[in-house]
């Protein structure tokens, strides 16, 4: 028997309006799918869209690619809902992937710490949540959750898992721990799995001095501070 990865994800595929965590969620189920059996719960539309994905069947189990995936239209992202979903599902690990998302990490830990659903080995996976540009979008909702998952303690013996040494620091500086504190977290820092079944090779380009092509693949966002980059941008002497 493989184990069973039980994994909330606020969004995830055929999704794409989520950015880079659908496509690191994607990367793990396919690299691992044979050795882990995901268990995916997820919403049945992208990311600020009020019509569900075409050809998805809401609320049920179904096969997409090598997890098994349900798909919760809204009516079924009420907590009742949610606390059932997680205790009729059997599994051996709980892998949440956002740590402010109300349906896909809160309510899941307010669960946990008030014995609502089975006891499981917990990863929070927090996907750059907590450097200090993400921190600055809506900070004063995100102040009050830390200082409250800080009073009831929703975070004790949590596995964090962070893509880098930086994201590291950053769930440190917010919740105060470190090497040298008394308050130790359990971090694990896994880089994110690329994808590479489909990559072709391109042919070699030749740099030209004075000149560069500069490429930005990403979804805009303020997190991701294009502005920013297109007014470095502007500075650069040269044909850009």
């Amino acid at each position: 028997m493989k184990p069973r990865i039980l994994t909330f994800a606020s969004h995830y595929l055929p999704g794409f309006k989520g950015g880079g965590p659908i496509r690191t969620m994607a990367s793990l189920v396919d690299t691992l799918g044979d050795e882990f059996e995901f268990i995916l719960v997820t919403q049945d539309r992208d990311l600020g869209c009020s019509e569900p994905y075409f050809g998805i069947e809401a609320n049920a189990w179904q096969q997409i690619g090598k997890a098994k995936v349900c798909y919760l239209s809204p009516e079924r992202l009420a907590w009742p809902s949610l606390r059932q979903l997680i205790s009729n599902t059997p599994h051996d690990i709980l892998y949440l992937n956002s740590f402010f998302s109300l349906q896909f990490g809160i309510l899941p830990l307010l669960f946990r710490r008030c014995g609502l659903i089975p006891k499981k080995p917990t990863i929070m996976a927090p996907r750059g949540q907590f450097s200090a540009g993400a921190l600055q979008l809506k900070p004063r909702k995100k102040r009050a959750y830390i200082h409250f998952v800080k009073a009831l303690r929703l975070h004790a013996s949590l596995l964090w898992q962070v893509s880098s040494s930086h994201e590291k620091e950053d769930l440190y500086t917010v919740f105060g721990a470190g090497p040298e504190s008394e308050t130790k977290l359990k971090v694990v820092v896994a880089s994110n799995l690329p994808n590479i079944t489909h990559l072709t090779p391109l042919p070699a380009r030749s740099k030209k001095s004075g000149t560069i092509r500069i490429v930005f693949l990403s979804r805009i966002s303020p997190k991701k501070n294009l502005a920013g980059a297109l007014s470095f941008l502007s500075g650069v002497k040269g044909d850009v």
